[in-house]
């Protein structure tokens, strides 16, 4: 995997960039910055301009990860 570009991932999060625009990586990286912060999957998912259901798949691909980690 890609290593994500901090520019672009700081982009996503303040909503100058469409996460179609971006990388898996850096997608999954401001999805899950957003999320350890506290915000909802809705409104992640209008914030990077992505359906809910891709932001879930990233949330659950994520805890996944995590979990192997543990």
């Amino acid at each position: 995997m890609s290593r994500p570009d901090p520019t672009i991932v700081e982009e996503l999060r303040a909503g100058v960039r469409a996460g179609v625009e971006a990388t898996r990586a850096e997608r999954d990286q401001a999805v899950a910055q957003l999320t350890a912060a506290g915000y909802s999957e809705a409104w992640i998912a209008a914030r990077l301009r992505l359906s809910q259901r891709t932001v879930g798949r990233i949330r659950e691909r994520l805890r996944e990860q995590e979990a192997t980690r543990d």
